[in-house]
């Protein structure tokens, strides 16, 4: 710069300001939901999403099947905003599932349930929707006890579940033999327990009911016989009447 110049005449380089772009505020805030393997996990949303996206978001973690989502022990509708319905930072969330019961009158029965949920609680909402009787549950042919709960017996949503009924066997010395089963058994599987009990050969029994001997493929259904009902063994001995 000359010693002459100006300084008014000096061309001095623009200004330049840096600024820092945020990404806008979004409220989101932190819950928590039990899945259907009753695992626990954190989840961001926001309260203006949906219960139909939260849906997603928990799909997206966890791969496991499920039916819906209950807060406070209430069902929730997938149009539902989180916050109105009261979920806010800190809430817990639960999956439930919809499993089908097979009654011993053969109805199913579609049930909405926690996998937290024993097979004691499932009783008792079976109970309230239908007035059949049944001693037990099943599932996959094996009896279920009441402390037991439906994620640790590997009940997932969509399995069915079947009922077992008491039933007795009474014997013309008037002794009883009580066996449970399922209602959809055949006599003849009835035949084959008591074969194994009393050790008399599936030729030699006859089964009564109502007053009528019953066929070997007929299912306990079949023929109206339910939870405490009682069959009567008559033997038949080789060359007496049939």
């Amino acid at each position: 710069m000359s010693q002459n110049q100006p300084i008014s005449s000096l061309i001095l380089p623009p200004r330049i300001i840096l600024t820092q772009t945020l990404p806008p505020r979004t409220n989101s805030i932190q819950i928590f939901v039990k899945t259907p393997t009753d695992q626990t996990i954190e989840l961001d949303v926001l309260p203006s999403d949906t219960v139909k996206e939260l849906k997603q978001k928990i799909q997206d973690r966890d791969e496991c099947p499920f039916y819906g989502i209950s807060f406070n022990g209430n069902i929730l509708d997938d149009s539902s905003r989180l916050s109105d319905i009261g979920i806010e930072n800190g809430s817990t969330c639960c999956c439930y599932i919809q499993i089908l019961f097979k009654t011993s009158t053969d109805e199913t029965l579609e049930l909405d349930a926690l996998p937290s949920d024993t097979i004691l609680n499932l009783k008792q909402k079976i109970q309230a929707r239908n007035s059949s009787e049944f001693s037990s549950i099943s599932f996959e042919g094996i009896e279920l006890a009441d402390n037991i709960r439906l994620v640790d017996a590997g009940i997932k949503n969509g399995c069915t579940l079947c009922c077992f009924i008491s039933i007795f066997v009474k014997t013309l010395i008037g002794k009883a033999i009580n066996f449970q089963t399922s209602p959809y058994n055949t006599v003849e599987y009835i035949k084959h327990l008591i074969k194994n009990t009393e050790n008399i050969p599936l030729g030699q029994q006859r089964l009564i009911f109502a007053g009528k001997q019953i066929e070997a493929h007929r299912k306990l259904s079949e023929i109206n016989f339910q939870h405490g009902s009682t069959l009567h063994l008559v033997l038949r001995f080789p060359g007496g009447p049939l």
